[in-house]
């Protein structure tokens, strides 16, 4: 894992601002389906892929594990006393159900495009709390 310097610091409050967007926008019971769905891709490709792969080299992020990897993260900011990946902390377990309930999490893309919006649906119906 990474040393903490201030650049890895705002590194994760990036990766943490990015997933919690991502996740509100996924669980948003009111946004349309079809729309969150465009949004949530079109992020991740005009953003988010470029954030991790930067967390990728920058931290030593392991795609294999994003769970771990995440972890390793949160740990990092609270030995160092740092609230940076507050809103990591916040996502992981709303996202590791998604992932064994739904199959939905860093992999969906491989997913078809209709399988995707029947899940996406679903997940917007099972009204998950997210504040």
């Amino acid at each position: 894992m990474a040393d903490w310097t201030p650049e890895n610091e705002k590194l994760i409050r990036e990766l943490g601002d990015f997933m919690d967007k991502q996740m509100r926008d996924v669980l948003d019971p009111k946004a349309s389906t079809l729309g969150t769905s465009s949004r949530v891709a079109f992020n991740f490709a005009s953003h988010g892929m470029g954030l991790f792969k930067r967390a990728e080299a920058q931290l030593g992020m392991d795609r294999k594990d994003p769970h771990g990897a995440l972890q390793k993260l949160v740990d990092l900011c609270e030995a160092n006393g740092s609230d940076a990946a507050a809103k990591i902390k916040k996502v992981m377990p709303i996202a590791k159900q998604l992932a064994d309930e739904f199959g939905f999490g860093p992999d969906s893309h491989e997913m078809g495009k209709l399988e995707q919006l029947r899940v996406l649906k679903k997940i917007k119906n099972k009204g998950i709390k997210y504040d």
